[in-house]
């Protein structure tokens, strides 16, 4: 495999994370529609996500503050949970796509201030992974999910998924020489007619996403009912 520099050391903080204070004890019932967890295990959790301009845009995060998902993507257990939220985002929305910007770093421009590892799970018709290898990026390569690990060695990276098949999912990757901030969201925004809208801190969706949090609570209630 070729050697790519490191982009940052890995620094794993937990002082200020929103994603860690969703998980907290103390979150209590004051947090946002928005921020309320949809469905969680022992080691993970979706909410809906803010920012997110189409209906149905989840996010599966890890309880542990990691910095990226490329270890857990060879973990069942990951699947287990992932193929749930999958399978609801579906039934409710449609198809979804999967996608992750890869940090390595707290502060990355890649995480664009999350500095905590998620997947967005987002219903979308087109093929996200035509549409991210077609932007001025060089050296995307096909990979499986679970080889993204091995693939992204010590870089920042991007990976996305047309069609998600648990551990026998495959997308296509870029590793990053440079930081890459939204990326996805940009590729997205403009394909569905909103590229002015793919900010999520100055564009948050905040109604949209409260919906998207509810009709999924309904549903994962009905379905283990």
């Amino acid at each position: 495999m070729e050697k790519r520099p490191i982009l940052c050391g890995k620094d794993l903080t937990m002082a200020n994370c929103k994603f860690c204070g969703i998980v907290s004890p103390s979150r209590g019932s004051g947090a946002r529609a928005v921020d309320q967890i949809v469905l969680e295990d022992e080691r993970y959790f979706a909410i809906s996500s803010i920012g997110g301009f189409v209906p149905g845009w989840t996010l599966v995060c890890t309880k542990a503050h990691e910095l990226n998902l490329a270890a857990q993507y060879s973990e069942a257990g990951f699947h287990d949970f992932l193929g749930t939220v999958i399978q609801s985002v579906s039934r409710e929305f449609g198809r979804p796509v999967i996608f992750e910007h890869g940090a390595q770093c707290e502060g990355s421009s890649t995480a664009c201030g999350t500095n905590h590892a998620h997947l967005h799970v987002v219903p979308f018709s087109k093929s996200i992974e035509k549409l991210a290898s077609s932007q001025q990026l060089e050296g995307w390569q096909t990979s499986l999910i679970g080889d993204v690990d091995f693939h992204a060695g010590r870089s920042e990276y991007l990976y996305c998924a047309d069609e998600y098949k648990e551990q026998q999912t495959i997308g296509v990757m870029h590793r990053l020489s440079k930081p890459e901030s939204q990326f996805f969201r940009r590729v997205i925004a403009k394909s569905v007619g909103l590229p002015e809208f793919f900010d999520y801190k100055t564009n948050q969706f905040e109604e949209l996403s409260a919906a998207t949090a509810s009709k999924l609570k309904e549903s994962l209630l009905q379905a283990h009912a």
